[in-house]
């Protein structure tokens, strides 16, 4: 009795101390995307996408998470949303997280739902702090970048619908075709390259259709919980089914989900570790033929 008791104890234990790990101990993935249309000037362009933060912290001053961008060297990094969690009071952690990453590269930021969630005092005090430390706050805008040979290309920030009017997919989708139709109606004509970043990746065939190149997105966590084979036990509210995590192909758009960087209601992962992602772009092989 007493070996199978300990037995029990070491694996509830290695339960803990796993679940522990797959939400304390962000891995850093790195991906290389094709994009056929990609200007010749951003071959090469790292970005290090972050999202969903949901107030947890990395260390003091969320250093742990901080020393892995820093070596990374992007050429910048973009954060898609839930920077806070609408239960945690202070912001201290978030903006510390911020504060660090303007000193490694140019820092882009769109807002979730849960920062939709905070009192309109403590939302207006969170962008005016991230405004003064130098993040670019994008709210259905876009700004025109210019790379290192004078070649111009857009990155847009879709604005975050209000969880005070969108209650379920369905109204949450529709404000989002309205953000991002007001959005485009803003774009300049051309071909030039497009990269837009959106909490939700609801209305994928919409952003495609607006003619972006590549979408980055966060808010499903992965589906959080995870088990081989079934894949995702449970999705946040406003979550398509059809994209949860990873890359994917949306007619000429290409799409990336982060599983992010925290968790929201359970305080817990499985086989789904918090994470950020540094991508690449790449031109594709020219063909000989």
């Amino acid at each position: 009795m007493t070996l199978w008791l300990a037995a029990a104890a070491l694996a509830a234990l290695s339960g803990i101390l796993y679940l522990s790990w797959q939400s304390r101990c962000p891995q850093m993935l790195t991906l290389s995307v094709p994009l056929p249309d990609l200007p010749a000037a951003l071959d090469g362009l790292r970005i290090a996408h972050l999202s969903d933060l949901h107030s947890n912290c990395f260390g003091p001053r969320q250093e742990r998470l901080l020393a892995q961008v820093r070596t990374a060297a992007p050429d910048l990094i973009v954060f898609t949303g839930d920077l806070v969690d609408e239960r945690v009071r202070s912001l201290e952690g978030c903006l510390a997280l911020m504060q660090g990453l303007v000193q490694i590269a140019p820092t882009y930021y769109v807002q979730g739902n849960h920062e939709q969630r905070l009192e309109p005092g403590q939302l207006a005090v969170l962008l005016e702090k991230l405004q003064k430390a130098g993040v670019r706050c994008l709210d259905n805008e876009a700004l025109s970048l210019t790379a290192r040979d004078g070649t111009e290309w857009l990155l847009c920030g879709a604005a975050p619908v209000s969880c005070r009017t969108a209650r379920n997919t369905d109204s949450h989708a529709q404000a989002m075709e309205g953000n991002l139709r007001t959005l485009a109606q803003s774009l300049p004509s051309g071909d030039g390259f497009r990269l837009l970043l959106s909490h939700h990746p609801l209305c994928c065939a919409s952003m495609a259709r607006d003619g972006y190149d590549l979408v980055l997105c966060g808010h499903t966590h992965g589906g959080q919980c995870r088990l081989p084979i079934l894949g995702p036990l449970t999705l946040p509210g406003a979550s398509d089914r059809a994209y949860v995590k990873g890359l994917y192909s949306v007619g000429k758009t290409t799409l990336y989900v982060s599983s992010g960087l925290g968790n929201s209601h359970l305080p817990l992962r499985t086989f789904n570790r918090v994470s950020w992602t540094l991508l690449t772009l790449r031109r594709p092989p020219q063909s000989n033929t």
